[in-house]
């Protein structure tokens, strides 16, 4: 996947309502769930960014929703078009982190 455009964003924001804690912080098996999405997708984009208004990786590009408030997931999708100059982007949620290799080969 190296030789294409496709940029890989994680939406780890939200409140989490549902979810009853900030997922961002979660851990499973001595992870967080970011940390648990990222070693799945990163060797299969040359870019990722995260979306959320908190800096949660030091060594990933974080960015912030472009419009104020909590509006869900599309703004994170929204943030992400602005930000990008590239043609295809791959919006993957925290809670998505079990998307299988397969799945990323097709892309």
């Amino acid at each position: 996947m190296s030789e294409n455009n496709i940029l890989g964003v994680i939406l780890a924001g939200g409140k989490s309502k549902r979810f009853g804690e900030d997922k961002s912080k979660v851990k499973l098996n001595g992870k967080t769930l970011l940390e648990h999405t990222l070693d799945k997708i990163k060797s299969k984009f040359n870019t990722i960014i995260i979306v959320s208004n908190n800096k949660i990786i030091k060594d990933y590009i974080t960015i912030k929703d472009c419009i104020d408030g909590q509006f869900g997931p599309l703004v994170g999708v929204l943030s992400a078009m602005k930000w990008i100059k590239k043609t295809i982007i791959l919006t993957i949620g925290l809670l998505h982190f079990l998307v299988t290799h397969l799945f990323l080969t097709f892309l």
